[in-house]
């Protein structure tokens, strides 16, 4: 191969690096904070609401009393068990997005992510905002 072959061969490389380089560009760092899917804390809950198609919504509601803070269940009416609720928004603040779908995108439609009808809704309220998560099927 004489010189002039290596120069061409060189030159070709090194425009196709540049165009790799500039097409490929290297994807964001996504921090965990940007990957959680709420932004309650569970300090910040004062009640949660699970929709379940077909059947009536449960309500899990915090209180307070002269004890300390407690949650009641509604419709029931009754205390609810203090550590199935702890365990529960512990669970709550560790949702992450592993990856996502654009939702201008047609196959983020209603209809093909089987979100149209949920199975079920449960929505987390805060004393200034409310986030939604609804679980299809």
């Amino acid at each position: 191969m004489s010189w002039k072959t290596t120069a061409v061969m060189a030159a070709i490389l090194a425009v196709l690096v540049v165009v790799y380089v500039a097409w490929d560009p290297v994807p964001p760092v996504v921090t965990e904070e940007e990957r959680k899917l709420l932004d309650i804390t569970a300090q910040d809950l004062v009640r949660i609401e699970i929709a379940r198609k077909g059947e009536s919504p449960l309500t899990i509601e915090r209180g307070k009393d002269a004890v300390g803070d407690f949650w009641r269940l509604s419709p029931a009416g009754h205390p609810a068990e203090p550590g199935a609720v702890q365990k529960m928004i512990h669970g709550i603040g560790r949702f992450s997005r592993t990856t996502g779908i654009d939702p201008s995108r047609a196959e983020a439609a209603p209809a093909i992510t089987a979100l149209e009808a949920p199975r079920f809704v449960v929505t987390f309220h805060a004393a200034d905002r409310k986030r939604t998560l609804k679980f299809g099927g």
